[in-house]
Order: structure tokens, then sequence, then C-alpha cells
């Protein structure tokens, strides 16, 4: 009655992710548009702890009615990523960003801070189920446009992502900055640091 999935209902609260939407972002709409820079954007990072995995930003701005986003990974931990971050947050005209650290305390904070740049920088810690999350972010896909200014291993991420993919990084960026701006419910509730 509310307008909710019911796909994402399973997925939200009991951690059910239906095979109708095993890949909730196959369909997002990939754009020429360049992300308009000039009022500021906004960006969620999901950290590498070591460089196992991806380090992933994903940047939001609206264009009209549609949420555009460009993001960037880099196989490395997020503290060999600074100069890479700092330069997209120049090119980007990013204002603010939200990093995940439930593992990694103030620190990336302080040498984000460190950077000396226009922006605020918040950590927060995330509770959510992960798949729950991003099956969630797939909901909204129809509102996306993905920018073909993103890196290429961004983009495969998004598009090829579902439940129990190897590499999830790029997806579980974009869930977290809608969470963190309130676009999108928290599947299970979370904790901010500095908002």
């Amino acid at each position: 009655m509310a307008g909710i999935d019911e796909s994402s209902i399973n997925a939200s609260y009991f951690l059910k992710i239906d095979d109708v939407a095993a890949m909730p972002f196959a369909d997002i709409e990939i754009t020429d548009l360049q992300i308009d820079c000039s009022q500021g954007t906004v960006a969620s990072i999901d950290p590498s702890y070591k460089g196992g995995d991806y380090t992933a930003i994903s940047i939001m701005r609206f264009f009209g009615a549609k949420a555009v986003f460009v993001g960037f990974v880099w196989k490395k931990a997020w503290y060999d990523c600074l100069e890479d971050l700092r330069a997209v947050f120049v090119r980007f005209n990013v204002k603010m960003v939200f990093f995940e650290n439930n593992v990694l305390g103030e620190e990336p904070i302080r040498q984000l801070n460190n950077l000396n740049l226009d922006c605020k920088f918040v950590g927060f810690v995330s509770l959510d189920n992960k798949a729950a999350k991003i099956q969630n972010a797939g909901m909204f896909a129809n509102s996306f446009m993905l920018s073909k200014e993103s890196s290429s291993e961004y983009i495969s991420q998004i598009l090829d992502y579902e439940a129990g993919a190897e590499y999830d990084d790029a997806p579980d960026s974009m869930a977290n900055l809608l969470i963190n701006l309130n676009l999108m419910e928290s599947a299970k509730g979370k904790k901010n640091n500095g908002r």
C-alpha cells in the first residue's frame, strides 16, 4: 500500500534476495551527460582496508528528476588513494564526503582533512546487510543515470552487480550515499559520527 516493492521488503527485512531483481542495476541509464559541478557535489567512499578489494567513490548531483552518478574505483587501500581522491574531489567540486569507517575510526577523516580542500568529511558506521542495502538502492535505478565519465571498472561493478558478486564496492558506495542523504531508508539503521 505504501508503494514499496515486495522484493525491497524481502531484501531489507528478511535478507532474501529475489531472483527477479538479481541484477538490480542492469537497466540503469548510461549517459554522455557530464555531471554539473558548478554548485558542488556530494560523495560517499567505500574504503578498502588493506587493498584486498576496491576503494570506491560515488559522486552524485541531481539533473531534473534524475540522480546522476559518476564513480571511480581503485584496487588499493584507501590511504594509498589519497592523491587519486584529491584529484576527483577537485575535478567534480565535491563539497561533502561520507566515509564508511566501520573498523577504521577517525584516522581517515583526519587524513582527508589534511588534504586542505573546501570539503566536509563525515565518518559513518554502516549497520546494514550489504546485499539488502544494495538491493534497496537498485529499486530506484530507473531514477538514476550513470555518467560515462566514470571509470570502466566502476561501471562494470554497478551494471554487473548481483548478490554474491566478488566485488560490490561501487554499488555499496552508491547505496551508502543514498542512505546518508536520506534519499533511501536504512534497512537496519546507521550511526553517523560528526554529522
